[in-house]
């Protein structure tokens, strides 16, 4: 598992069925790791809180530091 920001500071969870493959991009999920999730769905917990749910590591992509999809306030 690891935690999910967005632009505006909210924070869920992200939860990803298949940990065994391989992600997609130059790193591993790590902190301050930009990534964009295709297909994800929220799915409620047993606390009733909830998790971005994304059922296969291939729907994550990894991007670099200098990717242009990444708000300017975002890099380093």
């Amino acid at each position: 598992m690891a935690i999910a920001e967005d632009g505006d500071r909210q924070v869920l969870m992200l939860q990803s069925g298949s940990q065994r493959e391989k992600l997609k991009g130059p790193e591993e999920l790590d902190v301050r790791t930009a990534s964009i999730v295709n297909g994800p769905y929220l799915k409620v917990v047993a606390d009733d809180n909830y998790v971005i749910r994304v059922d296969h590591s291939s729907d994550i992509m990894v991007l670099s530091n200098v990717d242009y999809r990444i708000p300017l306030s975002w890099r380093e």
